[in-house]
């Protein structure tokens, strides 16, 4: 179910939108797609939807940010993720980043951003929730790795930070 985050940035004359639902019945678990480059000047609205979202879901466990239709990101864009990240721990929700092009990973890893991105605990849970990246259903999955995507039959790779590439 679409909910109404992101109306502000969305309204704006940008060539990036951003797509928000919920992917549970308790609305504990968002999914956020980034559809389009993340530019300098784009990064504050994105920045004040999400402190906005992070602030009005109470109920909010997990939210997925989806890089897979993103080509470019801004410096300013990758430090604005830390403090979202930061905001987002103090609030008790775990970021999980999703279908990360190399360049993306790259600069994830030089920044220090997958310090703070949670690690999925296999020995905590013995299966835990996915997007797949193309028809965007839930799927459960017991291990990281490659596997198939049961709906459309897309090949996944799930790793320890979460990431679906």
């Amino acid at each position: 179910m679409n909910i109404p985050h992101f109306i502000k940035f969305n309204s704006m004359d940008f060539d990036t939108k951003i797509v928000c639902k919920y992917i549970e019945d308790d609305n504990s678990i968002i999914f956020l797609s980034i559809e389009g480059d993340m530019e300098t000047f784009y990064t504050r609205f994105f920045m004040s939807d999400m402190f906005m979202l992070l602030d009005r879901e109470k109920h909010l466990k997990t939210v997925y940010l989806d890089f897979d239709k993103v080509k470019y990101v801004s410096s300013s864009f990758i430090a604005s993720l830390l403090q979202i990240i930061n905001k987002a721990k103090l609030a008790d929700v775990d970021i999980f980043f999703l279908n990360l092009n190399t360049s993306m990973h790259n600069v994830v890893d030089s920044m220090g951003l997958a310090h703070f991105v949670k690690e999925i605990d296999t020995k905590k849970h013995k299966t835990f929730k996915i997007v797949c990246k193309k028809c965007k259903k839930n799927l459960v999955v017991s291990q990281v790795g490659d596997f198939e995507c049961p709906y459309c039959r897309t090949l996944l790779h799930i790793s320890k930070r979460g990431v679906v590439k």
